[in-house]
């Protein structure tokens, strides 16, 4: 038996013997007591494949179900190519191509953590592999034989390939597909956009309901997160009704401080990534210039309060991110642009504050950005909105013309506002924020009203 070292550590390829007469043929595939590379044989598949130009593949398994195989070709011709996964390897993302076939008999070993497939050079082709672990179809992946990164150029073009197969993940997909993210309050504003922005990138996405893990009982929720052992976990479960804060304080100050101290805590359980969702309200907004995330914090109202807590409880954690935001909304008719056009069916005239001054944040926006940190490990604070100013009185203004509202807006001041509303809470006047650590851009806030407003609801 002659074995070939490849440009892929770990891969060998194995000269083997064929003994024939007039009977035909015997080759030694596998022998326990030779065993060169110590495998262990878990499972054995053979596949027939009719076609020249099929394709099967590249498939892997991933994690504890990972498997290391041996394949070979007993009829035919294929050429055989192993795409290396292994994020330690120093063939990191680099292919190698291999000719199998019934005239020079060669064995492949391939370990675990390469994506494997093959394209048939000839009809009736007759192909062998044993595995050193089961089959495990929730663990299978599938990278796309036109993945950009694997870049192969497939000798036969007139391709012939499985509909499973044809959905395979580009390389970042398959990244992602390795972390398992738990989003709590996948049903509020952020969360759905951030359910449907994370599984298009292919993230293996646990949204559980309220019911199903409840911030606030710790004991349940530990178990949860041992079970599901989460790699990332984005908390976006909040108390958020800023007026009612004041008279619903235990309920506040439970779910916005003593939940979050349940996630971390959660969290350093089974060592998971934390993204923890803040908000303006802690500062104050008597700052003159755009609040950087090293400003102190110096909250107005309770929400604002018990977020700031929170903050304080997530930072002691090592892998933490703080998303701090501002004025969310979405086109499923919650934030401010669509309490606008609703109150165009009933009014003629309406009031707005024209003295607080933020960053309209289109969730869609908010989620790509979020989607982009995570699988990062610069964990710290970060200011993420849209870009660009406006006043509420502004953006009202902005929301009537985009939607051709028949409203008359009038300006007022935000302690006029209060007198009017006794029930309203103070707010900070500037809610601008820039993020002058770590440079991530959300476009700008009038083009993301626009999409918003216009193309999305189209």
């Amino acid at each position: 038996m002659e074995i070939i070292y490849t440009k892929i550590p770990g891969v060998l390829l194995i000269k083997t013997q064929k003994f024939e007469d007039n009977r035909g043929w015997f080759m030694e595939t596998f022998n326990e007591s030779n065993n060169l590379f110590d495998f262990k044989d878990a499972q054995d598949n053979v596949s027939f494949t009719k076609h020249k130009g099929t394709i099967r593949g590249m498939h892997l398994q991933i994690k504890d179900a990972a498997q290391g195989k041996i394949v070979t070709c007993l009829k035919g011709k294929l050429i055989d190519v192993v795409y290396d996964l292994r994020e330690e390897s120093p063939t990191y993302l680099q292919k190698a191509t291999f000719e199998l076939s019934d005239e020079n008999n060669y064995l492949l070993l391939i370990p675990r953590g390469l994506a494997h497939g093959f394209q048939t050079l000839s009809d009736d082709v007759l192909f062998m592999y044993k595995c050193d672990n089961i089959y495990n179809k929730l663990s299978e992946r599938c990278i796309s034989y036109l993945d950009k990164t694997l870049d192969m150029d497939w000798p036969i073009k007139d391709v012939i390939i499985s509909e499973k197969d044809k959905l395979g993940l580009t390389t970042e997909e398959y990244k992602n597909s390795l972390n398992t993210v738990l989003l709590i309050g996948a049903s509020g504003l952020l969360g759905r956009a951030l359910k449907t922005q994370l599984e298009n990138l292919k993230f293996n996405v646990l949204a559980p309901t309220h019911k199903e893990l409840d911030i606030t009982k710790e004991l349940s929720m530990n178990q949860y997160f041992i079970k599901h052992k989460p790699d990332i976990v984005i908390n976006c479960a909040a108390y958020t009704n800023v007026n009612k804060a004041e008279k619903e304080a235990r309920l506040c100050n439970v779910t916005n401080v003593v939940g979050t101290a349940n996630v971390t805590k959660a969290c350093e359980l089974v060592n998971s990534k934390l993204v923890y969702i803040s908000t303006e309200y802690v500062f104050d907004g008597r700052k003159q210039s755009p609040y950087v995330p090293s400003d102190k914090t110096n909250p107005l109202n309770l929400c604002g309060y018990t977020k700031m807590l929170g903050e304080n409880i997530v930072k002691y954690y090592k892998k933490h991110f703080i998303i701090r935001t501002s004025w969310l909304y979405d086109n499923y008719g919650n934030g401010f642009p669509q309490k606008i056009i609703s109150l165009a069916n009933n009014h003629k005239e309406i009031t707005v504050v024209d003295d607080q001054i933020g960053s309209p944040t289109y969730v869609k926006d908010l989620a790509e950005g979020i989607s982009k940190i995570i699988t990062t490990n610069n964990y710290g604070i970060y200011h993420l909105t849209n870009q660009g100013y406006c006043s509420f009185y502004e953006l009202a203004n902005k929301v009537k013309e985009l939607s051709d509202l028949d409203l008359m807006i009038k300006p007022i001041s935000s302690e006029d506002y209060r007198k009017e509303h006794p029930d309203s809470v103070l707010r900070p006047k500037n809610s601008r924020m820039i993020d002058d650590i770590h440079h991530i851009e959300l476009p700008n806030y009038e083009d993301a009203l626009i999409r918003c407003l216009k193309k999305d609801n189209q």
